[in-house]
């Protein structure tokens, strides 16, 4: 092509462009589509006939880094005034409470929500020298399961420190874990329980002692022995809550002849295996 047939398809192009109607608003700005997701702006040219190319940011912006979601355990909590009735409707004193402190120094009720087989809450109270352990129905006020009562010495000072519902084994059901210490006679204690609800009973899961201090209950200081533990709950790969207990004897020998669970002396790790707590 001549240069003179590229000049009259130049102008013809020119001709074309004076003559075509405006399709845009001379200067509106509109989004446009970007490369990687992002989008960019596009102005209508002086002319309004046609838009200018689209205006895409240099680079695409950063992706927010998502923060990790760590599911809250229900801690312990008062109990309405409901199911305090409740708890006095369900244990009325018996003949094996004559030796009970009085009604205004008993333990109060505590409570947590959980899942168990349907929306409930788990009650640990204290009547008398039993102390027990249920999960009621928030709704219904029925019972679902009942742990086997507990008896202690009414000399016995014991509180709750902690209560929570936790599904250890990933089937939709709590289990419940109890954080329970006391003093007895000079020897304070503090044991770790996680109870499963099988069926209509609370059963025992994971048993193990959290404190273990006879020093003041020991006329004889070289007799003396202590223990400590602390306890984290985990995630572990599979998904599943498991508990990492660190115990250490501060003073003294983990002792002989004690009765009940075993002492963990260093860090283990508990996951959950056929219907317990257990070390791998």
């Amino acid at each position: 092509m001549t240069w003179l047939s590229r000049s009259f398809v130049l102008l013809a192009l020119l001709g074309c462009e004076r003559t075509s109607p405006a399709v845009c608003e001379p200067g509106r700005q509109i989004a446009c589509a970007c490369l990687a997701g992002t989008s960019g702006v596009q102005a209508c040219k002086d002319s309004g006939r046609g838009y200018e190319p689209c205006q895409c940011p240099s680079a695409p912006p950063p992706v927010a880094a998502k923060k990790a979601v760590v599911p809250q355990t229900p801690e312990l909590v008062p109990c309405s005034a409901d199911f305090v009735a409740l708890a006095d409707r369900l244990t009325p004193r018996g003949d094996g409470d004559r030796e009970s402190p009085a009604d205004d120094e008993r333990q109060a009720e505590k409570c947590t929500p959980g899942l168990f087989p349907r929306p409930g809450w788990a009650i640990v109270f204290r009547r008398g020298l039993g102390y027990h352990r249920m999960v009621v129905d928030a709704a219904t006020k029925n019972v679902i399961a009942r742990a086997k009562l507990e008896r202690y010495g009414g000399s016995h000072d014991i509180s709750l420190k902690r209560l929570a519902t936790i599904d250890f084994d990933g089937d939709g059901t709590s289990e419940i874990l109890e954080d329970l210490e006391g003093d007895g006679h000079g020897y304070q204690y503090e044991n770790l329980s996680v109870f499963q609800v099988n069926g209509a009973t609370l059963a025992t899961a994971l048993n193990i002692p959290l404190l273990s201090d006879n020093e003041a209950a020991q006329e004889d200081p070289t007799k003396a022995e202590r223990y400590t533990a602390s306890y984290e709950v985990t995630k572990e790969p599979d998904g599943l809550r498991g508990l990492v207990v660190t115990g250490k004897m501060v003073k003294g020998h983990p002792p002989t002849n004690r009765s009940g669970p075993p002492l963990s002396i260093g860090k283990k790790r508990y996951t959950w295996h056929d219907g317990h707590l257990a070390t791998d």
